[in-house]
């Protein structure tokens, strides 16, 4: 996940000339002239600290190139003036290359009558002709029955022919005998046979870029007038690149906006940028901050922009599934969300605006129609509207802000928590947790974004000046459970890029704490340590380079050292009533996160020695405190004719103190569960345990 460091290849300093166009192209042609690395990379172009101006378009057309300056602040950073008097891009990827190609006879019909969002398997005639790995678009045939059901969009120059919905994947498994294909990624638009059915099929794109990364610039566009539309328009635009990302980069002044991801792009990682202050006409056409057209599988997180009109957005026909995430946009003219002529699978995620909009905007434009569907609006705050085209879905949850209609009166999409927002604060990085792991939503979140909190307040006091929060992020493996002497990893990760080009020496160190401390080598960011007893303890890592030294405290709880657990411990998972089903800790280990935590819920005893997760393997469900109880846990209340009637540790919680004094009493004897005093013993408040959880 992490997005990687390319050390430079070439390093240029700024001077006095009037212009630094062919420098700054030639430094971009020498590296991507250089041999293509392990990696995947040539190398980067390094544009040291101090200002640039150009006269044309900068074009990168060959993969594995970055170009990185020393920092977006105002002061001290790398800006690129661009003094064009033309509408025209500062940057652009792109290699005027080919469209993704259909390999000729791959071709083969879902013969499923419908199969539904979500859905990463389904049937063809021939699975025969596909292995693991090939690269497929599934695409949506449509036919006319689907423009005229979705609110006749006919009417606004929607043929059918110009709808087939195509959704690049890469196939995983592939089952010969049954016919069926599981692909990487869900399906976000329905497949039925009544409106056309769907094919999936291989295809070839010999000119995708890949591997090519914007970091650390101020980009600006220079105008004449507030309304001058001769000048910048975009500051980064690409074509057909995959694998690449754009960070820590601010853009000013620039009629359209600063990214543009258009026309085939994929798995491309916007973070930590802004725009601010377009000059243009405030009109159609213009204003888009943050645009995705034609490309999926694209993270925006942690942006910030104002004076736009369409500030997080895409454009006609975008596939998904896309991500827009703790993004914060002020002084806005018009919505955010989809724009016009059904992009799906979209999910902003804690953002903040004037309108956010998923509705049919029927004649708007030039015949914009339906704009989207299975777009997810959580806990985002705005004026919000929320329809649902038919035999598709979007929806609002835990937003904050009005409710309203679309001009079409459509049907409402699904609304809930309104004005309340929910349980986990961020869908998006709840999902990733459960797919890759804590340790996975560690490398790509800051510290701040893990708290609960939102980052709104945060992001309108930086506005793109400089480094967005933490120059320096600590943290521990998140799968272990701190114990004494038992190692653990340690990571620290240096987000300042400035100091990555630089020699640089790192240095853990322990601040406080009862026990002794003992690094396996303190000079390395990743690293192991071990604690010599229980107690709570600080740790420092420390970063020097020619620029400035930067701290990060770490604090890690050690708990007593009788909480242990063994890879081949057993435990017992229950399917039904009359079979057991025996697994070991190590097993446990290595199931994804959601499936882990239901595991650790379960609370099923036997007679013959084998308990619960939960009390077994105690470091793994994080159970290792005395007093560690599971809300959801059960125990026997009573026994109703012979037939046992359970409670919950949750529902005990709940009652008056004489009813939980009296529940604690009971130990009826059962082969299944534990006492309520061993089940619940923060409730029950065995051995001064007094209600921790």
């Amino acid at each position: 996940i992490p997005i990687p460091f390319v050390l430079a290849s070439v390093v240029i300093n700024p001077t006095n000339d009037d212009d630094h166009t062919d420098l700054i192209q030639n430094a971009i042609d020498t590296v991507s002239n250089l041999l293509i690395d392990n990696r995947g990379f040539r190398g980067a172009v390094l544009l040291k600290a101090g200002d640039y101006k150009v006269n044309r378009t900068l074009t990168v057309s060959s993969s594995g190139v970055v170009i990185r300056g020393e920092g977006s602040a105002k002061v001290d950073g790398t800006t690129i003036t661009y003094t064009a008097t033309k509408t025209s891009n500062l940057f652009e990827v792109d290699n005027n290359g080919d469209r993704p190609r259909e390999i000729s006879g791959s071709r083969q019909r879902i013969v499923n009558d419908y199969v539904p969002v979500g859905s990463k398997r389904f049937a063809v005639n021939n699975a025969s002709t596909f292995n693991p790995g090939d690269q497929v678009t599934v695409e949506m045939t449509t036919n006319q029955q689907w423009i005229n059901d979705m609110s006749n969009m006919g009417q606004w120059g929607w043929k059918n022919e110009n709808y087939q919905l195509k959704f690049r994947r890469q196939i995983i498994k592939v089952d010969i005998e049954n016919g069926l294909i599981t692909i990487d990624a869900p399906i976000v638009q329905t497949i039925e046979a009544k409106y056309g059915g769907g094919d999936i099929y291989k295809y070839t794109f010999n000119d995708e870029i890949t591997n090519v990364g914007f970091e650390g610039l101020r980009l600006i566009s220079a105008y004449v007038s507030e309304t001058d539309e001769n000048h910048g328009w975009i500051g980064i635009s690409a074509r057909r690149l995959k694998n690449g990302w754009i960070r820590q980069v601010t853009g000013l002044h620039f009629g359209f906006g600063l990214i543009n991801l258009a026309t085939y792009c994929k798995q491309v990682t916007v973070e930590d940028c802004a725009m601010l202050d377009h000059k243009s006409i405030i009109t159609g056409g213009r204003r888009y901050s943050f645009n995705i057209d034609d490309s999926e599988n694209i993270l925006m997180q942690r942006c910030f922009t104002s004076d736009g009109r369409h500030d997080f957005v895409s454009g006609s026909q975008t596939p998904g599934p896309n991500v827009f995430v703790d993004c914060l946009v002020e002084n806005a003219y018009s919505d955010i969300g989809p724009h016009h002529r059904y992009a799906t699978g979209q999910l902003y995620d804690n953002v903040k605006g004037k309108e956010i909009n998923a509705q049919n905007r029927q004649g708007s434009g030039t015949g914009h129609g339906w704009a989207g569907a299975q777009i997810m609006f959580w806990n985002c705050e705005a004026d919000i509207i929320c329809d649902a085209p038919n035999g598709a879905m979007n929806w609002a949850v835990g937003t904050v802000g009005s409710k309203s209609k679309g001009n079409a009166e459509e049907p409402f999409g699904i609304w809930s928590s309104h004005n309340r927002p929910v349980v986990p604060r961020s869908l998006y990085y709840k999902q990733l947790a459960e797919r890759l792991g804590l340790d996975g939503l560690h490398q790509i979140t800051l510290p701040k974004q893990q708290t609960g909190e939102r980052i709104w307040n945060e992001l309108s006091s930086w506005k793109g000046d400089g480094l967005f929060l933490d120059p320096l992020v600590a943290f521990l493996d998140p799968n272990t459970f701190p114990q004494p002497s038992i190692p653990i990893k340690i990571y620290g990760i240096i987000r300042k890029l400035q100091i990555m080009d630089m020699k640089f020496t790192s240095l853990w160190s322990k601040l406080s704490g009862s026990g002794t401390v003992l690094f396996e080598n303190e000079t390395n960011l990743l690293t192991k340590v071990t604690f010599g007893d229980s107690g709570t303890y600080k740790l420092q890592l420390t970063v020097n380079s020619e620029i400035k030294t930067e701290t990060v405290t770490l604090e890690v709880d050690v708990n007593n050292s009788q909480c242990r657990e063994e890879s081949k411990d057993v435990f017992v998972m229950k399917k039904n009533k009359n079979k057991k089903k025996l697994k070991t800790c190590r097993w446990l280990q290595l199931r994804n996160p959601s499936l882990k935590s239901r595991i650790c819920k379960y609370s099923v005893y036997y007679s013959d020695g084998f308990g619960p997760a939960q009390n077994v393997c105690k470091i793994t469900c994080k159970a290792c405190d005395k007093c560690y109880e599971n809300p959801r846990s059960k125990f026997v209340i009573a026994m109703v004719r012979d037939v046992p009637k359970y409670m919950t540790c949750g529902r005990l919680a709940t009652k008056k103190t004489v009813r939980i004094e009296h529940a604690c009493k009971k130990e009826i004897p059962n082969s299944e569960y534990g006492t309520p005093r061993e089940t619940c013993p923060s409730t029950c408040s065995v051995d001064s345990c007094e209600n921790k959880n």
